[in-house]
């Protein structure tokens, strides 16, 4: 099952299952995403959030841009 990375923020619980950093603007209206996303020449951060334990988000950008987290709740996808 796939995974994702849950937290609570003040408008409720959020659930990430991937996320990109980029130099450039990716969207200027509403869309579809990728189920998962790829690397390009503009992406500066690239996290899939499918680790499933642990409190490190690793960055498949090729820029070793990883990340800490405190107290993550990793969780199994519909």
């Amino acid at each position: 099952a796939p995974i994702g990375l849950s937290f609570t923020q003040p408008h409720g619980e959020v659930i990430v299952e991937e996320l990109r950093v980029s130099k450039v603007a990716r969207y200027e209206k509403e869309f579809a995403p990728a189920a998962r996303h790829e690397r390009d020449k503009d992406t500066l951060a690239l996290f899939h959030a499918d680790e499933g334990a642990g409190d490190v988000l690793t960055d498949s950008s090729g820029n070793k841009k990883h990340g800490t987290i405190t107290n993550p709740r990793w969780v199994k996808l519909a």
